[in-house]
Formats: C-alpha cells, sequence, structure tokens
C-alpha cells in the first residue's frame, strides 16, 4: 500500500500540520452519477473567476495562485477548504492567504465537516506520528500504545470522535490473515490537526 501525500504543482500537502480551524471543513470532488462535472469558481461579486471539469482535464489550465488544499483531478482528488458561508455561497480557500466562493448550488462538489471528513471520506487511510502520535489503548496521552501496529503499511480508519481524540481501527490489508486491532489518535491540538491523510491505494 502506497501512502502518497499531494505536494505538487497546484497540490496543497495533507502532510502538514495546519490551523484546521481556520477552515470549517473541505467541499470534495462529487461529479459523476448523474451529477454536473463543471465547477465554477466566482468573484465576490459574483463574476466567474476560474471554471474546472472535475472529470477530466489532466492538466487543466489554472492561475499560478490558485493552490487548494489537494487536487489531482485524473484520480477524482478536488478538496478545497471552506472558510465560512451563508446562505447561498461557501467562502473558500485558493492558498496565498486569497479567498473565492462556490455556489451551494453547485452538484460538482459535496461539502464536508472536518468530523465528517474524518468519519466518512473515502481516503486510502489515516497517517500518524508513530513517536509523537501513536495509537494508543486509552484516549489519554498517558495511555499505553497498542502494540503490533507496522506504521508503514497498515491502514488505518477513523470510526469515532470524543473530542480531541479518534477512535481508530487498523487493519493489515495485505495479509490474508486479517488482523484488526482499534485504539484511539489525538486528531487535534487546540487549532492544530494532528493527523495526515493518504489517498491513493
Amino acid at each position: 500500500m502506497k501512502k502518497i501525500i499531494l505536494t505538487l504543482l497546484y497540490f496543497c500537502p495533507f502532510g502538514m500540520v495546519f490551523n484546521c480551524f481556520s477552515s470549517t471543513g473541505l467541499l470534495c470532488n462529487n461529479a459523476g452519477l448523474g451529477n454536473d462535472s463543471q465547477l465554477t469558481i466566482l468573484n465576490s461579486d459574483n463574476s466567474i473567476y476560474l471554471e474546472i471539469s472535475m472529470l477530466g482535464d489532466i492538466n487543466p489550465k489554472l492561475p499560478k495562485v490558485f493552490n487548494p488544499y489537494a487536487m489531482d483531478i485524473p484520480n477524482d482528488i478536488f478538496l478545497i477548504e471552506v472558510i465560512s458561508e451563508d446562505k447561498g455561497r461557501y467562502q473558500v480557500s485558493i492558498g496565498n492567504g486569497q479567498s473565492k466562493f462556490i455556489s451551494k448550488s453547485e452538484k460538482s462538489v459535496k461539502y464536508y465537516s472536518w468530523t465528517n471528513f474524518i468519519l466518512n471520506y473515502e481516503y486510502n487511510s489515516i497517517i500518524v506520528d508513530k513517536k509523537t502520535n501513536p495509537v494508543r489503548v486509552f484516549p489519554t496521552e498517558k495511555s499505553k500504545k497498542v502494540l503490533y501496529i507496522d506504521y508503514d503499511t497498515y491502514a488505518i480508519y477513523g470510526k469515532k470522535i470524543v473530542g480531541d481524540w479518534l477512535k481508530v481501527e487498523v487493519q493489515d490489508i495485505e495479509s490474508t490473515e486479517s488482523f484488526k486491532t482499534y485504539g484511539w489518535v489525538k486528531w487535534r491540538d487546540k487549532e492544530k490537526l494532528l493527523i495526515e491523510f493518504g489517498l491513493y491505494d
């Protein structure tokens, strides 16, 4: 299982610790299955800033300042942070301290709060720092570590959130023995996200 963190041009890396409460969640690619494939991003006056096809372009022409949370459209990956919302629009971060808007009527993207994303989005695995934030038996930093976890190959999935702690299921998906265990990791610390996400198999 490969765990790839997006760091290419126009890709904002998951592999960073950042202020998750500067945004309320993410808008994620929802194209296909009858939904619209064209995403329109707006300026504050509702004029068009950018139009992107969510179903195809390998190398779409993008402004240099456009740097969403993660983007790999050929692999159905498009994630952009939501800063705030009103009745009709989401205000989204395009990176470099700039923001634009996406209408709530858009069907090519779907909104996930951070907790909903962790529990329900189909990422490949949660990635944790095994030294500073290992899987623990109980949701406390003084709890013992769960033993016999290979952090490089096992898949970790979020199952339940209790405050700053996330109950996780750990699976050895490469073994025929179907090893599975459970534990807890700290997913946030005040205004910082402490976990990362692998998006590819």
